[in-house]
């Protein structure tokens, strides 16, 4: 591995591949050194739009509580769908046994 050894124009190659893999912007890939980690993206992906997303499931969306983004639990934006379907697999097992 390379790591800070990393010539500059291969540097700017996975730079670019990330941006493209991602949606996230050059700007943002190059101040996190090309390591994103998954909490980093789930709130910069969607943070223009104040909103992160989910960790275990993408289709879901939290709102943050301010424009910087770092402070919301997605248990929050996601606890309510799950225990939704608590009641219904209960009565499928109920039926089946």
């Amino acid at each position: 591995m390379k790591g800070d050894k990393l010539p500059a124009n291969e540097k700017q190659e996975i730079v670019s591949k990330l941006n493209k893999y991602t949606g996230l912007s050059e700007k943002y890939i190059k101040q996190t050194l090309l390591r994103v980690e998954i909490g980093r993206f789930t709130k910069e992906f969607l943070r223009s739009d104040m909103k992160t997303v989910g960790r275990l499931d993408g289709r879901f969306t939290g709102t943050d509580l301010d424009a910087a983004g770092e402070r919301l639990s997605m248990t929050q934006a996601i606890i309510k769908q799950y225990m939704a379907l608590i009641p219904e697999r209960l009565m499928i097992m109920c039926v089946l046994t």
